[in-house]
């Protein structure tokens, strides 16, 4: 049987871990629950300003670019392609194709059916060989993108054009 001392309130006070206060008048301080609900309402404030303002669909509808018309149908390799697969540019360069023709090394052919109608009555064909590895590789070295083939077709067009405007304002000489 052992017989522990009796504690002084020395050692009581030395075996409570919680610190001692500090001096001062501590009755004006919050609570833990104060502490709390203020700590959880700076942090919904926080989310609430972080969180994207709701808007309706007509909002969000005249915020976005309006996307251009195409002019006139457009099949690519006897495939229509749809308004919603072209960008805006891709769309802006169609509506500016108006020969048909060989471009790009004779890879691409252009075939604009009914041209001398009006443009809401034509169509477009673009055509091109891609049916085996080897004519995509080629094709690939030539242009990359539908926006890339109608920009070199744009570019070939545009120089035929002065060429024949040249051809057209040139005097015609006349053969003996």
């Amino acid at each position: 049987m052992s017989t522990k001392p009796a504690k002084t309130s020395e050692q009581d006070e030395a075996d409570n871990d919680a610190p001692a206060m500090p001096p001062g008048n501590w009755t004006n301080q919050p609570s833990m629950t104060d502490i709390g609900r203020m700590i959880a309402e700076g942090i919904t404030e926080g989310f609430n300003k972080l969180q994207p303002k709701k808007v309706t669909f007509g909002e969000y509808q005249r915020r976005q670019p309006k996307k251009p018309v195409l002019l006139r149908p457009f099949t690519q390799n006897g495939y229509p392609v749809l308004l919603t697969q072209l960008s805006s540019e891709a769309i802006d360069m169609l509506n500016k194709v108006h020969r048909s023709g060989r471009y790009v090394n004779r890879k691409l052919e252009v075939i604009v059916r009914n041209a001398d109608r009006d443009i809401a009555d034509q169509s477009v064909e673009l055509r091109y060989s891609n049916k085996t590895n080897e004519q995509r590789i080629d094709n690939a070295k030539h242009f990359g993108s539908l926006e890339d083939m109608l920009k070199k077709i744009l570019i070939e067009q545009e120089a035929l054009d002065l060429q024949e405007m040249d051809r057209q304002t040139r005097p015609a000489s006349r053969v003996a």
